[in-house]
């Protein structure tokens, strides 16, 4: 009998010292972690904000790999969201409700019966490196205040293991480059360079083969009447691009072995810069979706697109016997928001 008593005044002393637990332990929680990832700033947002790049390194996944995920429409950026389920993770969603490219993104989470809560991304470009802040912030009731409190840890932990993912998803796509469709996009150095050629403020879009045309013939004939070396392919750099208008102010390009002045020819400089690059194989008509492709990838990894946009003709149609054969490197050249 005395042994009973013991037990029950252990089991109200228990019950006790949850319920005063209950009370005195905080019913909001903002659980982050912060960690410098090893890799830059482009390939780091583009792996946030493009839900379909999470089953790549979010930790959960491998702690319930029967679990689905579902992409949601749209499934990248502002107002992106997806949702997952399984029998051991149970079911529940996530929308990205703001953002601001290379600062910062905030997501709404449903747990579904669980609650519901708010993530919270802090980016910082430390050069080639990044500051990433990962949190979430959420309001419990008693008792799962109780259960939210002593689980911090292990979130956290949870966290750390999805941004050391990360941070390995994003060099291995700053390594390799990122395919979008049939191009596969690289972020490299663009060196800067003087070029000599033929610039024109407003060109028709329709008349672009003429002038491109007549502008490699003039530069053609100037440097060989004057002995000048070509150490370049044919490029094309364009300024602007007004699609409303049909207008572009564009030039045709090389570069010469010597930095020289000639006669009847523009000189420019194109300066140093980070650019985005992609190369096309094959006939020129393909050139329009390579030139979304790099638009795409430049938003997705949260840059903004610097003029001018450069063509490089490597193998065009005075080296190939078949369009085919062509090959054309693009040039983006980017800076990160301010």
């Amino acid at each position: 009998m005395k042994i009973l008593k013991i037990i029950l005044y252990i089991i109200l002393a228990l019950i006790l010292i949850v319920a005063v637990a209950g009370i005195l332990l905080p019913k909001e929680y903002d659980i982050s972690v912060t960690e410098k990832l090893d890799a830059p700033l482009a390939m780091v947002h583009h792996n946030v904000v493009d839900f379909s790049q999470w089953e790549r390194w979010m930790p959960w996944k491998e702690q319930f790999p029967q679990m689905k995920m579902e992409l949601g429409d749209p499934y990248k950026g502002e107002g992106a969201s997806y949702s997952w389920g399984g029998e051991k993770s149970g079911a529940g969603s996530m929308t990205i409700d703001s953002l601001v490219a290379c600062k910062y993104m905030k997501t709404s989470i449903d747990f579904g019966p669980e609650g519901q809560a708010t993530g919270h991304w802090d980016f910082l470009r430390k050069g080639e490196q990044t500051e990433v802040t990962w949190g979430m912030k959420t309001k419990t009731s008693f008792p799962q205040n109780i259960f939210m409190f002593m689980a911090q840890g292990t979130m956290k932990d949870m966290f750390r293991k999805g941004l050391k993912n990360l941070e390995a998803a994003s060099k291995e796509d700053q390594k390799n480059g990122i395919r979008y469709g049939d191009f596969l996009i690289t972020a490299d150095d663009y060196p800067g360079e003087v070029m000599i050629g033929v610039r024109k403020a407003k060109v028709n879009m329709q008349e672009l083969e003429q002038f491109f045309s007549n502008a490699y013939g003039k530069i053609y004939r100037n440097l060989s009447r004057n002995d000048i070396e070509i150490s370049s392919p044919p490029m094309a750099v364009y300024y602007t691009w007004d699609e409303k208008n049909q207008l572009t102010d564009c030039a045709a390009a090389v570069i010469l072995k010597q930095d020289l002045e000639v006669a009847g020819l523009d000189r420019f400089r194109v300066t140093k810069a980070r650019a985005l690059k992609t190369t096309v194989q094959g006939n020129y008509d393909q050139l329009g979706a390579a030139h979304s492709a790099l638009e795409e990838a430049a938003k997705d990894m949260g840059l903004n697109l610097q003029a001018p946009m450069i063509e490089v003709y490597e193998v065009g149609p005075e080296q190939a016997e078949s369009a085919e054969d062509y090959v054309t490197e693009i040039i983006y050249r980017y800076e990160y928001p301010k």
